[in-house]
């Protein structure tokens, strides 16, 4: 295993360095064109609501996404959720009570799952090759969002839990270098240092630890939070646990070093938000929603 990453994993991770981060990253300001959409009445546990997934044709691949809003009422605001692996229409199912927002749930590449399965390195090449499309993606759900109407002329407020606060910044400063606006912004239970979260979640020896998280932060090197943070902006919230194994202590804190003024930093007691969590779920959403609710103010 040691001479697989010198032999193959070596020689992508310098090949990934080549050329500049926005530049891997940005398919221009594209707006998807719709290919299928269904649509369906469920209750979020509170209410019914009228759910849609939708698979969008973009330069950057196909994207699916799934839309919750009221079955009654007028929309208040839009939420769009970045978040684990189980995105779309499983994450919508682990929030409580949409209330009057429209919630959008953004869906990964299909082939990123396989960052799983014990046999990843052999997926590795077309893994970050959808990494890397994932920013603009998020950016061309926003473009079709805004444009058919679902949203009124106020930005949506942006949610990235665990997984999605390796992608959100990138995307927050492509966008931004695109004249896109975004609306308030969470980033929870996530960190910045690719090499510091792959070193986090590797398991085995502190040699392969730190093997792994050397190659990971070259052979991703274009989503790096470090080089996007800074030059982003509009109002955040980062919220933290500060017995999260997955993400450690180093990681959050250079996540909330990072993230710009003006930021709103919370640390609880707990540990890394896992989807069966319902308690720990509902507190960060009462939290998030307090603070979203004054940010737009």
């Amino acid at each position: 295993m040691k001479y697989f990453f010198l032999f193959f994993i070596g020689p992508l991770s310098l090949f990934s360095l080549m050329g500049g981060e926005l530049t891997r990253l940005d398919y221009g300001k594209m707006t998807p064109t719709l290919i299928s959409s269904r649509l369906y009445e469920e209750s979020d546990g509170t209410a019914s609501r009228i759910y849609e997934d939708l698979v969008l044709d973009s330069k950057a691949g196909s994207i699916r996404i799934t839309l919750s809003r009221p079955k009654k009422g007028k929309v208040s605001s839009c939420l769009f959720v970045v978040a684990g692996l189980e995105t779309g229409r499983k994450s919508l199912q682990l929030i409580p009570d949409h209330g009057d927002n429209l919630l959008i749930s953004f869906e990964y590449p299909a082939v990123i799952k396989n960052i799983k399965k014990k046999s990843v390195l052999f997926y590795l090449p077309s893994i970050r090759e959808a990494c890397l499309r994932v920013p603009s993606q998020i950016n061309g759900v926003l473009r079709y969002i805004q444009e058919k109407g679902y949203c009124d002329s106020t930005p949506p407020s942006m949610i990235a839990v665990s997984f999605g606060c390796a992608f959100l910044p990138a995307a927050l400063h492509l966008g931004q270098t695109q004249d896109l606006e975004y609306g308030p912004t969470v980033f929870g239970y996530g960190g910045a240092g690719i090499k510091c979260v792959f070193q986090a979640i590797t398991p085995g020896p502190n040699w392969f630890k730190k093997m792994v998280g050397l190659s990971g932060a070259k052979f991703f090197h274009p989503l790096e939070p470090e080089l996007h943070l800074p030059y982003i902006h509009g109002k955040f919230l980062v919220v933290n646990g500060t017995e999260d194994r997955l993400i450690p202590n180093k990681c959050a804190l250079n996540l909330q070093r990072l993230v710009p003024e003006p930021k709103s930093i919370i640390n609880l007691k707990t540990e890394h938000l896992q989807p069966d969590n319902t308690e720990l779920m509902i507190h960060i959403i009462n939290i998030s929603r307090s603070w979203l609710e004054t940010a737009r103010r």
